[in-house]
C-alpha cells in the first residue's frame, strides 16, 4: 500500500521539478544573450525622459499630479520588452539546434513551453518592479508629493506584466510559426504599428467606429477621463486609452474613482475646414458617447486574459508539432 502511494505521489513533484528546471535554464538563455538587460537599459532611458521631459522643457517644479499622469510603462517600452524576451524563447531553441538536447530530455513540450513563458513573465515582472520604482521615487523628488498614490500601485507592476503578455503571446505564436527569431520580432513590431496606424486613420478618415479597437492587441479608442482622482478640478486634457496596453494607468485612475467615467468623441476630417485654413479644426466631432471606467477596465482585462490564452495554446500546438532535425 505504502509503495502505491509512492508511486501516486511522484508525478507532481516531477512535473513542478521539470518546469523549474526550464524555468532557471530559461533565465539563464536570456541573460547569457544579454539582451534583457540591454532592453532594460533602453528601457530606464525611455522612462528618464518621460521623468525629466517636463523639467528640462521649463514646466518643473510642483506638480502633484504627474505620477498619476504618467505612471506605468508606455506601449512601446512594453512591446520592446515583450519582444525582447520572446523572441527566440522558441525560435532560437531551433535556429541554434539547442532544441535537440532539450527535447531528447524526459520533459514533455507543453511542460518545456510553460516553463519558459513563466521565466519570461518573471522577468518582465521584475522589471516592472523596478521602472515604476525609479518612477516613484523620481517623481517624489523632482515634482514634489504626488497625490493618487494609494496603496493599489503594488499591483501595477502585475497589471503591466499581464498587459504585456498579450505582445508576448504574438510573439511566441509568430516565432512558434516561422521559427525565426527575426520573423517573431519585426512581425510582432510591425503589427504593433500597423494597429497603431488604423485606430488612427479609419475611424477619422471613414465612417467606421472606432470601438472594434478595443478588442484588438493595442491602446484602443482615445477618450477623456473625468473623476476624483487628482488634486484640484480634473483636467479637460486628462486623455486615456481604452485598449489592452492601457490597463496598468486605467487601473490607477478606477482606484482612486471607482465612479469615473470616460468620454469618447468620434470624429471625422472635414473637407471643407481642411480647405479653409483660418476656419476652424480640420476634423468635426459627429458623435459622443461616455462609458463607466470601471466597464472600459473590465473589457480591456477580459480581451488580454482572451487573447493570452488563444495566443498561448495556439503556439503551444504548433511547438509540439514541431519537427526536430538534426539538419
Amino acid at each position: 500500500m505504502g509503495k502505491m502511494n509512492k508511486v501516486g505521489e511522484t508525478p507532481n513533484p516531477g512535473r513542478w521539478g521539470q518546469i523549474r528546471a526550464i524555468f532557471k535554464y530559461e533565465i539563464l538563455w536570456n541573460l547569457r544573450k544579454k539582451k534583457v538587460l540591454a532592453m532594460f537599459i533602453i528601457a530606464i532611458v525611455l522612462t528618464s525622459l518621460d521623468l525629466l521631459f517636463p523639467a528640462l522643457w521649463g514646466e518643473g517644479g510642483p506638480n502633484p499630479n504627474f505620477l498619476i499622469e504618467n505612471l506605468g510603462p508606455g506601449s512601446f517600452i512594453m512591446i520592446l520588452l515583450a519582444v525582447t524576451v520572446a523572441m527566440s524563447s522558441i525560435s532560437g531553441e531551433f535556429e541554434e539546434k539547442t532544441i535537440i538536447p532539450l527535447a531528447s530530455k524526459p520533459v514533455s513540450r507543453k511542460i518545456i513551453y510553460f516553463g519558459k513563458l513563466l521565466a519570461m513573465l518573471t522577468v518582465l515582472f521584475i522589471i516592472y518592479i523596478v521602472l515604476d520604482a525609479y518612477l516613484l521615487i523620481g517623481g517624489r523628488i523632482l515634482y514634489g508629493p504626488q497625490t493618487g498614490m494609494t496603496a493599489v500601485i503594488i499591483a501595477l507592476p502585475f497589471i503591466t506584466t499581464l498587459s504585456t503578455a498579450v505582445w508576448v503571446g504574438v510573439t511566441l505564436l509568430i516565432g512558434s510559426a516561422t521559427k525565426s527569431s527575426t520573423i517573431a520580432a519585426v512581425g510582432t513590431i510591425g503589427l504593433f504599428f500597423a494597429l497603431g496606424m488604423i485606430g488612427g486613420l479609419v475611424p477619422v478618415l471613414t465612417s467606421a467606429s472606432g470601438q472594434p479597437l478595443n478588442y484588438l492587441p493595442g491602446s484602443g479608442e482615445s477618450g477623456q477621463a473625468s473623476g476624483d482622482f487628482i488634486q484640484g478640478p480634473t483636467p479637460e486634457n486628462l486623455s486615456i486609452n481604452t485598449g489592452v496596453d492601457s490597463l496598468p494607468r486605467n487601473f490607477l485612475l478606477y482606484s482612486n474613482d471607482p465612479t469615473a467615467q470616460v468620454t469618447i468623441r468620434e470624429q471625422r476630417f472635414s473637407l471643407e475646414n481642411i480647405e479653409n485654413t483660418q476656419g476652424p479644426s480640420p476634423s468635426v466631432t459627429i458623435r459622443t458617447r461616455t462609458e463607466q471606467l470601471s466597464q472600459v477596465l473590465t473589457r480591456s482585462g477580459i480581451v488580454a486574459l482572451a487573447y493570452i490564452i488563444a495566443l498561448n495554446l495556439f503556439s503551444l500546438t504548433l511547438f509540439k508539432r514541431s519537427e526536430v532535425t538534426e539538419g
